[in-house]
């Protein structure tokens, strides 16, 4: 016996039945109400009770599968020629209904990054693809099963550096509003979700106490060395829902040099300052920074009581933040998140002080206290509602990030000292003394 055919003798009769009377329906069907559908839904809840508990789970779980597979029967745009044969989509059903585990990644594409090397650090890598390489790995003859409309340029993307996560997948937010009561507050605002998952945000928070800002030779104020526009899920499990990839056109790609002979702008461009390309020094920098070991400081750092308030969210919303006063703003929340206390507000001096006092203690500097403080005077200015005649200048944005890169890299040493901090209030205090 070939492997294919003992691959397709594995799924449970009941379930190659069920598959096998789907795969019969007439194209256009609306399969979901169908006889058909139902036994096979039922077929799997009962042979399958642990793989999507609740019938509505199963549902929206078989009805990805099912899209994957290639449900000869769904009506357009899909193509029934793409379909798996009836046997091959029971045998895959089959093996992903058994699965136990599951390979998730997160891809994220670092927009206007010049040559960062190639590194890994925990879960976390970055990388470039090949254009077959990308292909393969997002699973190309798979969206094509679910949508044959859907495209991918994967040249183009093999021309971009990639951060690419290997994580575990978080739970999906439609299954999350199957369980969540109908009697909920649902314009509820959670004040640290972000737009990209936690553990895109732990990657980008190592990514994000590297000294960036000392190494861009440009404009004050300009100190990114890549952006992350989006996020892009591939999850091998059958039963996840996939989406489209975002077009490449999202892109800003490499910058040209206008004053080159023949320079075309690329039509997918947009007009930003470049980074300038890394020297060897900095990329051997940047592999220094970003290693397993530094990944596993951070990791500890981050279940020690300093780290008690939102740090890592704030650091990371400063740069996922298209809006530079909005990315201004989350700067200066940042080094507040890191030092404040809520008893600095029942203190003499005010709290103000009190956080420039730590900050300056922290970075072993009275100029720290100083920025801090005219930086803070700026933020308040605006959030109270007052006149501003002039524009935030940009050395005072690039010195917002500076600062609270500074105490967040601190931070961490503190929480990686040994005998550790208890107290996160007492480790505080001793800084203002």
């Amino acid at each position: 016996m070939s492997a294919d055919a003992t691959v397709e003798a594995l799924p449970p009769v009941a379930l190659r039945v069920a598959v096998a009377a789907l795969w019969q329906l007439p194209p256009g069907s609306r399969y979901h109400s169908s006889p058909e559908f139902v036994r096979l839904r039922e077929t799997c809840a009962s042979l399958y009770p642990n793989a999507r508990p609740g019938p509505l789970r199963l549902e929206l779980a078989l009805e990805n599968a099912l899209d994957a597979l290639g449900l000869p029967c769904r009506p357009p745009p899909t193509d029934p020629d793409l379909a798996l044969n009836a046997a091959a989509a029971a045998a895959h059903l089959h093996a992903a209904l058994e699965r136990r585990t599951r390979r998730h990644l997160y891809l994220c594409p670092l927009d206007n990054a010049d040559d960062l090397p190639e590194c890994t650090f925990g879960a976390n890598r970055i990388t470039k693809f090949t254009a077959a390489g990308f292909e393969k790995l997002i699973n190309v003859p798979r969206l094509r099963r679910v949508n044959p409309t859907w495209t991918v340029n994967a040249d183009l993307f093999s021309e971009f550096t990639w951060l690419v996560i290997d994580a575990a997948a978080e739970p999906d937010p439609l299954f999350d509003l199957l369980s969540k009561p109908m009697n909920s507050d649902w314009a509820a605002i959670e004040p640290h979700r972000l737009r990209v998952p936690n553990a895109v945000k732990d990657a980008l928070f190592a990514m994000l106490l590297v000294p960036w800002e000392d190494w861009i030779d440009n404009d004050p104020g300009f100190w990114r060395p890549f952006e992350a526009p989006w996020c892009y899920s591939v999850d091998d499990d059958l039963l996840a829902g996939r989406r489209q990839p975002p077009s490449a056109d999202t892109l800003s790609g490499y910058y040209a040099d206008p004053s080159e002979p023949n320079f075309v702008m690329p039509g997918r461009a947009r007009l930003k300052r470049p980074v300038p390309s890394a020297s060897v020094e900095i990329a051997t920098e940047i592999s220094r920074w970003l290693t397993d070991k530094r990944w596993n400081d951070l990791v500890t750092a981050q279940n020690s009581a300093l780290f008690e308030t939102p740090v890592k969210h704030f650091i990371v919303k400063a740069f996922l933040e298209q809006d530079p006063l909005d990315e201004f703003l989350a700067h200066i929340t940042t080094i507040e998140a890191a030092l404040g206390l809520e008893t600095d507000y029942r203190q003499r001096g005010g709290a103000t002080k009190r956080v420039a006092a730590r900050v300056s203690a922290l970075l072993g500097s009275t100029v720290h206290r100083q920025d801090y403080c005219r930086l803070f005077k700026t933020r308040s200015i605006f959030l109270h509602g007052r006149k501003m005649d002039a524009p935030i200048p940009g050395e005072a944005r690039l010195m917002a990030r500076r600062l609270a890169r500074k105490v967040v890299h601190k931070l961490v040493e503190g929480a990686l000292s040994q005998p550790g901090p208890e107290s996160r209030d007492e480790y505080l205090d001793e800084l203002r003394q």
